[in-house]
């Protein structure tokens, strides 16, 4: 089960607003995700959404993102907490977080 702590932070107008969410798995899926193998540049990543509906959306994440992932995948695979900051926006992450 994974645990997260959100806060939202007023930021300088040129930032906008922030969104703080810190997210530390417990051992049991922390085990599951240390055993998937390192990804390298060379690797892509799908997305596969299931709806509440049922619907099925898959999606090939662009280098960049698949790249974040992989290492958001590392760090919470090794017992790290993983802290996501973002800029602008911050009303659509903080209301689907």
């Amino acid at each position: 089960m994974m645990r997260n702590r959100r806060r939202a932070e007023s930021r300088s107008e040129s930032m906008g607003a922030g969104v703080t969410l810190l997210v530390e798995l417990a051992e049991q899926d922390r085990k599951s995700i240390a055993s998937l193998p390192v990804l390298d540049e060379r690797d892509e990543i799908e997305l596969r959404v299931i709806r509440s509906n049922g619907e099925v959306q898959i999606v090939r994440l662009p280098p960049r993102a698949a790249g974040m992932i992989g290492a958001l995948l590392y760090s919470l695979g090794h017992k790290k907490r993983v802290v996501l900051l973002s800029e602008g926006r911050a009303e659509l992450i903080s209301r689907q977080s």
